[in-house]
């Protein structure tokens, strides 16, 4: 009897786990995603995970290339990540430290900025900046020196 009670209740459970997981499909998490990316980007696929979608979309008029991944259980987005290809940085620093926080503000305007670093790799300089929203946000970004524009984001939520 106690066998059985196990089995049933075992099969119960993993019924409901696979339940919670299916709460979202692999369409909706393409909805959620694309309205976190610019309008005209393309999507590229979706990758099914365990426990979450991988949104890959490009927006062909800057390169960017954006991964988003979208939660199975609630369709929220755990993160998201863009990069622009062949913008690696500059060799030239235009713009300040403080220019390179307000980029990130615009974006992030309640986030604590916790360090900005000029950082050359390859030959190529890029402000890194590190930021957190809250407990729960947390991200860095990668921006052009020269002209200002992210080239590079990855924020967990």
């Amino acid at each position: 009897m106690k066998k059985k009670v196990l089995i049933i209740t075992t099969a119960a459970v993993l019924l409901l786990t696979t339940v919670a997981f299916a709460a979202v499909d692999a369409g909706a998490a393409e909805s959620v995603a694309a309205g976190f990316i610019p309008v005209g980007a393309k999507h590229l696929y979706t990758k099914t995970g365990s426990v979450e979608y991988a949104v890959q979309f490009i927006d062909e008029s800057t390169n960017a290339h954006y991964e988003i991944t979208v939660s199975r259980a609630t369709g929220q987005i755990m993160e998201l990540k863009m990069r622009i290809r062949g913008n690696p940085g500059s060799n030239t620093v235009v713009i300040s430290e403080q220019q390179a926080k307000s980029i990130l503000l615009k974006d992030h305007p309640t986030a604590t900025i916790q360090s900005v670093k000029l950082e050359t790799d390859n030959g190529y300089k890029r402000y890194h900046l590190d930021f957190s929203v809250g407990n729960t946000t947390k991200g860095n970004y990668e921006v052009n020196p020269e002209t200002g524009v992210v080239i590079e984001k990855d924020v967990m939520y």
